[in-house]
Parts: C-alpha cells; sequence; structure tokens
C-alpha cells in the first residue's frame, strides 16, 4: 500500500506546477506594468468600469493570464495590452514595458 501511495504521488502527469500558468490580481498587474502609476488609482479604474480584460468588465482582484487582452479607458482614448509576461516579482522601470504589448489606441468620444 505504501508503494501506491508513493507511486501516485509521484506521478508527473497529475501534478500541474503553478509557474505553469502564472497569475497575478489585475490592480497589480497594471500598477507593476506602469499602466497606471499607482494601485489605488487601478483599483478606483476598475470600480468605474474603465479596465476590461478580454472584453469584459473587470474587477481589481481579477485574476490576469499571459495571453489577457486589457482594455484602459482613460482620457476620452480606449488603449488595448497583450500582457506578454505576468512577472514574479516587482520589475525595474526598464523591463516593466516588456510585461505587454500595445495591441491599439482608439478616440473614444462620448
Amino acid at each position: 500500500m505504501g508503494d501506491a501511495a508513493n507511486n501516485f504521488s509521484a506521478s508527473p502527469s497529475l501534478r500541474v506546477s503553478p509557474s505553469v500558468f502564472p497569475k497575478m490580481r489585475l490592480d497589480i498587474f497594471l500598477k507593476l506594468s506602469r499602466l497606471v502609476p499607482r494601485r489605488t488609482v487601478a483599483q478606483e479604474m476598475c470600480e468605474r468600469g474603465a479596465v476590461m480584460v478580454n472584453g469584459s468588465r473587470a474587477k481589481s482582484a481579477r485574476e490576469v493570464r499571459e495571453g489577457d487582452v486589457l482594455s484602459i479607458e482613460r482620457a476620452g482614448n480606449v488603449t488595448s495590452v497583450r500582457v506578454l509576461e505576468v512577472p514574479g516579482r516587482p520589475p525595474s522601470k526598464a523591463q516593466a514595458r516588456s510585461l505587454y504589448e500595445t495591441v491599439g489606441v482608439e478616440a473614444h468620444n462620448d
């Protein structure tokens, strides 16, 4: 019985490493990527509905993963970016820009 338990827990196909699917809260990602100056600003933007993830309005606690498309509305423009990397630790100012790529910028006049 001990061998069966050891074989089960050692099976690599049954374990999923958390690093395979890195994720981070939306408000923290916006701050670390320097898309917004402060986390509280990111939270306020989410509360107002100014941030979307993959086309859906997102709360600040929403998890962001690599490949997600974020749309951020501010100052009459909507900026869309694709998440390229979710950092494991806070990046330097130079590295912050490499976390995403700009997909588009639209004038949004309401």
